[in-house]
Order: C-alpha cells, then structure tokens, then sequence
C-alpha cells in the first residue's frame, strides 16, 4: 500500500485481511511524518509507536501481518518542500504552467 499523509491524513487501526499466501505487507508513506502504531494481533496490547518519515517503507512478514496497525496522526511541517519545487522549477522552467 501506498499512502499520501497530507494534514488531515490518518488511518483506522485496522489488521490486513491475508489473501492466499501473501509473504508480506509493504506500507509506504509519502508527504508528511507520521505516527505508525504498531500492535499484536489482539488490542489488549499496547502498540509500540514509531516515526515515519515521507518515502519510509515498513515492511510486515510472518505474524505481523495479522497485527493491528495503523495512523492515527501526521507530524505539521514535517516535509521539506523545497527539493520538490526546485525540481518542478528545473524541469518546467519556461513552460506556460510552472509556477
């Protein structure tokens, strides 16, 4: 799965539903930080939180895909925007739409 966390972005703690024999489950975010919560396959655990930050990829394999996970919070201002502007200035410099 690929994310977009913007600053209204959050997830449900949820488990994957495992189809066939899916090795493991790949979670990507892109934009802003975000909290991940980390559980077991029960919420009477405490889940473990832990930071990631636009393009971190946190993989899950074995018993982990079957355990709560999930977002429920994004980081403000936690993506530096400006190697992506420079970027579209360079590759449209000059173009009718660049901004």
């Amino acid at each position: 799965d690929i994310f977009f966390f913007n600053d209204t972005a959050t997830t449900e703690i949820y488990t994957e539903q495992i189809v066939g024999s899916v090795r493991c489950v790949q979670e990507t975010g892109v934009g802003l930080s975000c909290v991940f919560l980390m559980g077991e396959n029960t919420k009477d655990v405490k889940p473990l939180a832990i930071r990631l930050d636009s393009g971190d990829v946190f993989i899950m394999s074995k018993h982990a895909r079957t355990c709560y996970h999930g977002v429920p919070r994004v980081i403000e201002d936690s993506l530096d925007a400006e190697p992506f502007e420079n970027y579209l200035k360079e590759k449209y410099q000059g173009e009718e739409h660049a901004k």
